[in-house]
């Protein structure tokens, strides 16, 4: 369609190629008012406030009251892709749950004489607060903590919207996320009370090893995410909706888990897994 052009109050028809042609040619000045589906939603718009006419005009003008503001809100969405992604990220693989939960590192419990290993198990639903399981091989006894959130950390963060706003593709989540809302609670087993098919920290670090990421497509589904660690090994892997029947590694160690939250009696400290886990 073409893009309607009006000089002095008499308006004409003009295609794109020949509006930039004019650009360069300094045809119609900074002022000269244009309306298009594309570049100006429909509305008259004077050309010092479209990026084009400041991409091509050989002259630089200043920018116009709508381009200014234009300008800052573009100026404002890249500043909160930058902040989102840098905390999904830290969310994903970095330590801001651990953070966020007052978590001691497991790379500082497996520097510890007294421990063999240790290993931690984020359980990650979709709409539900984290879950995170602490296991603790220690040299005649296994320590074992679950720790969940009462509202999700990852709903506490900025969330994208599907929808374009004046203000943004961003909207501050109205999910607050509060460190001292979490219940924690531990537990101390001996290593002989420990449930088969894992029951030693060798048996439980071979069984490590072989659960490697995973993913399998849904939209909205359940994430794991598997840390070990001990003075020779570090595992950090991500299972995104596991299935039974096709990551059957994943799942001996999530039922594993499940077991241990039995055996221990923080079998009713957690949510309970989604989709048949």
């Amino acid at each position: 369609m073409p893009i309607q052009i009006n000089h002095n109050n008499s308006i004409s028809e003009i295609s794109y190629e020949d509006l930039i042609a004019q650009i360069v040619e300094e045809s119609p000045g900074p002022e000269i008012l244009i309306k298009d589906s594309i570049l100006t939603d429909d509305e008259w718009r004077s050309l010092d406030n479209l990026h084009i006419f400041h991409r091509y005009s050989p002259t630089e003008y200043p920018p116009g009251d709508q381009l200014i503001v234009r300008r800052a809100i573009e100026s404002r969405r890249e500043l909160q892709s930058i902040a989102l992604t840098s905390k999904s990220h830290a969310y994903i693989k970095g330590n801001l749950i651990e953070e966020s939960y007052y978590l001691l590192p497991l790379e500082n419990l497996a520097n510890d004489n007294q421990i063999r290993g240790a290993a931690r198990l984020f359980y990650l639903p979709s709409f539900h607060p984290e879950n995170i399981f602490t296991t603790v091989f220690r040299t005649n006894r296994i320590f074992f903590e679950i720790c969940r959130g009462k509202k999700s950390l990852w709903g506490s963060l900025p969330q994208r919207m599907s929808q374009k706003s004046n203000s943004g593709f961003w909207k501050e989540t109205c999910s607050i996320f509060n460190p001292s809302d979490q219940n924690s609670h531990a537990r101390i087993i001996r290593y002989s009370e420990l449930p088969p098919p894992i029951q030693s920290w060798d048996e439980f670090l071979e069984a490590s090893l072989l659960a490697q990421d995973c993913y399998r497509p849904a939209l909205d589904g359940v994430g794991y995410r598997h840390k070990v660690y001990d003075a020779s090994t570090s595992i950090d892997v991500s299972w995104d909706n596991p299935s039974r029947d096709i990551d059957t590694a994943q799942f001996l160690l999530m039922d594993w888990y499940r077991a241990c939250l039995v055996a221990t009696g923080l079998n009713g400290k957690s949510i309970d897994d989604q989709d048949g886990a």
